[in-house]
């Protein structure tokens, strides 16, 4: 794992080599040099105050892109996939 330290705590970026990673604000300056030494290519930021919705299944999708479409404001939202999909399910 590679390691790096953010202030009183540490941050791994594990074994399980990672793509992207969601992190608070206050991190992303600590979290970006190891979007070049390691596999994490990208960082959603989580900022205070900006809502947000997780999805996990395709049901939800047309009702989420609804709700966030018709609120003021910025939103986020995080759809987790099944990592053994391919872009051709």
């Amino acid at each position: 794992a590679i390691k790096g330290t953010v202030a009183s705590g540490d941050v791994f970026v594990a074994d399980s080599e990672p793509k992207a990673a969601v992190v608070g604000q206050e991190l992303y300056d600590r979290i970006a040099p190891l979007m070049e030494q390691t596999s994490l290519k990208c960082a959603i930021v989580a900022a205070y105050g900006i809502p947000s919705r997780v999805i996990g299944d395709e049901s939800e999708i047309d009702g989420a892109l609804e709700e966030l479409l018709h609120q003021p404001g910025a939103r986020l939202l995080i759809c987790r996939t099944d990592p053994k999909a391919t872009t051709n399910d």
